[in-house]
């Protein structure tokens, strides 16, 4: 994915503290550029927390989570989950839920 760095990148580069690499990309904790960087990092991070909390879904690791040129959280690689049943049940659940 163009402009982004996985987070397995990340700790290879020791980088460890999310705060001092948006800081370093972005500027600085005031800046408009770190505020959306960072407000885009939370909703997406809450979103996809929610979503595979509710589908179940495994395979999640440093190498295949991403933070993009804008701060948004991605998911590469393939989702793998728990059961097939279950996991239709939940998301009938949550459309159930959101409509």
């Amino acid at each position: 994915m163009p402009n982004a760095t996985s987070r397995d990148e990340m700790g290879r580069a020791k980088i460890n503290d999310l705060v001092s690499y948006f800081v370093d990309k972005y500027g600085g904790i005031d800046t408009v550029p770190f505020q959306k960087a960072r407000l885009n990092f939370i909703q997406s991070m809450a979103a996809y927390s929610v979503a595979c909390y509710i589908l179940q879904i495994k395979d999640r690791h440093n190498g295949n989570i991403m933070i993009d040129g804008e701060g948004h959280i991605v998911h590469i690689g393939e989702f793998r989950q728990s059961s097939r049943k279950a996991t239709l049940n939940r998301a009938q659940t949550l459309v159930s839920y959101l409509t």
